[in-house]
């Protein structure tokens, strides 16, 4: 899932148009299998496959490339019994879990709006990784209310996710010029030389040095000299490959 790229409001999107993509796919799959049509079942159990392998859900993409395969040879025997399983892998608790699995998107509230209304099923939602439960016929307001509590706990991770982000920034960076500082080039220099070595590609380094920096610093001051380092830092910085390249201090 994290290959995707996405924040949480793209993810949920991706999830809801899967799930709606995904049916639509079963259904012209129970037509192919109803008609006897191998094409069709290829079409739509490719379709499938492809969608579910790109975001995590393997169990249903293995599901679907068993029925493709067969389908390409003109053979439909067990079809239906593999799309009863690729629907069966749809239900709440099932996506629940896939979800909990690959989190790398960032945190996912999950409320679970079910007819089932049980305390067996209520904790087995819970287990599943759901945040909250709603029973039908249920409450709008109450319903409303819920998501809102859903969301300040989106904006509260959000936060702290940024607040994280901010202070491991804070560990790697010269604050005066933005460049990386020396933990960092410790840390990833080492790892520089294993991958060249690895691959067998050309590791390039450059030291630098500003000719006469002290006289800078006797003549104008520390202050005029922290400004002739900034400059020679935004000089290296726009020279380099961003996410290639970098520069330490």
């Amino acid at each position: 899932m994290g290959k995707l790229g996405l924040d949480e409001e793209e993810w949920g999107e991706i999830l809801n148009l899967f799930i709606e993509t995904t049916i639509s796919d079963l259904d012209n799959l129970g037509r192919a299998i109803q008609k006897g049509d191998p094409t069709l079942a290829v079409q739509s159990s490719h379709s499938i496959k492809g969608v579910a392998a790109n975001l995590g859900f393997d169990e249903i993409s293995t599901l679907a490339t068993e029925v493709e395969v067969q389908a390409r040879k003109g053979v439909l025997r067990g079809a239906e019994k593999r799309a009863k399983r690729i629907k069966e892998s749809l239900d709440g608790l099932k996506l629940c879990g896939a979800l909990r699995e690959n989190a790398d998107q960032g945190y996912v509230y999950i409320i679970f709006l079910t007819a089932r209304n049980s305390k067996d099923d209520l904790v087995e939602a819970l287990q599943a990784g759901a945040d909250d439960y709603v029973t039908k016929l249920f409450d709008r307001s109450e319903l409303l209310a819920r998501i809102k509590t859903g969301m300040r706990v989106l904006a509260l991770e959000k936060s702290l996710k940024d607040a994280n982000e901010e202070i491991r920034m804070m560990s790697i960076l010269d604050p005066l010029t933005g460049l990386y500082n020396r933990r960092y080039l410790n840390e990833h220099l080492e790892q520089e030389v294993k991958r060249a070595l690895r691959y067998g590609h050309a590791l390039h380094i450059a030291l630098c040095d500003i000719d006469h920096f002290k006289i800078v610093n006797d003549t104008y001051g520390h202050q005029v000299g922290d400004e002739v380092l900034s400059a020679f830092a935004d000089f290296l910085k726009s020279a380099i490959r961003h996410k290639v390249n970098w520069v330490a201090r």
